[in-house]
């Protein structure tokens, strides 16, 4: 077992599960929430499309990844969608990309594992065009990046090729990704309806944590080492916290309630 696997793994999860939990706020700030009926009914569907996610992985992991990647660029766009044309997406797209650029063979074997042993080469062929996309928007954009803007994209290309694919991703999710959002959904809570909120999200933390419990017993016998049942619980845990995080976040966003 690699020791440095299981420390990004945790770190990830440790970030990643805050990130989300928040979510019941959003949905309650977006009209989604406002009694106990609609508050179950919320966190009902969020569990169902994170049900959903997890079964088409494994019934369809090579079409669930690239959409999951296509996902991920878009969802991580968020990030500078008030800085560049297309709600951020050339950002988004560069940061998911990169690794595939700088080490193909890393996240090719990282992608094997999420494929349960099936070739990844279509999917790291897919993940390579999104980056090379992305940094066509990127340019496209300079213009509107400033000084500290064009730090950060040039950080994230000093990165990808320094870091491995994994500790890569860790850098970016747990001191960008992950604190911007957080800082900005605790800003936007009134301090009259902290504990309502906090104890949907203890509910909805509870689930989820009990909802990968079950998955990680469910595929630990499955998976060909322990590095690989690290990787497939890591990466399809988050992409079944992500899907429903980004609809949630996109209704948010468009004033639909």
């Amino acid at each position: 077992m690699d020791l440095s696997v299981v420390i990004a793994a945790g770190l990830i999860a440790i970030m990643g599960v805050p990130h989300g939990a928040l979510d019941p706020f959003v949905a309650y700030r977006s009209g989604l929430v406002n009694n106990l009926f609609t508050g179950v009914r919320f966190i009902s569907i969020y569990l169902l499309i994170m049900l959903a996610v997890v079964a088409s992985w494994l019934l369809l992991p090579e079409l669930t990844l690239i959409t999951f990647l296509l996902l991920s660029g878009v969802h991580f766009g968020r990030d500078w969608r008030q800085i560049v044309n297309w709600q951020g997406l050339g950002y988004g797209a560069l940061v998911v990309g990169l690794p595939a650029l700088t080490h193909t063979d890393q996240v090719a074997q990282i992608f094997s594992f999420l494929l349960f042993g099936a070739s990844p080469d279509l999917s790291i062929q897919v993940l390579q065009i999104i980056a090379v996309v992305g940094a066509l928007l990127v340019l496209a954009e300079l213009r509107r990046i400033n000084g500290w803007q064009r730090a950060e994209i040039v950080a994230l290309m000093l990165a990808s090729v320094i870091c491995s694919p994994l500790w890569y991703f860790v850098g970016y999710f747990c001191l960008l990704h992950s604190p911007r959002h957080l800082v900005d959904e605790i800003a936007k809570i009134p301090q009259q309806q902290r504990k309502k909120v906090m104890l949907v999200t203890l509910i909805t933390l509870v689930t989820t944590l009990a909802i990968f419990a079950s998955v990680a017993l469910g595929q630990w016998h499955k998976a060909p080492d322990i590095n690989a049942f690290i990787y497939q619980l890591l990466f399809i845990g988050m992409a079944a916290l992500t899907v429903p995080h980004m609809f949630l976040l996109a209704w948010a966003d468009r004033g639909c309630a």
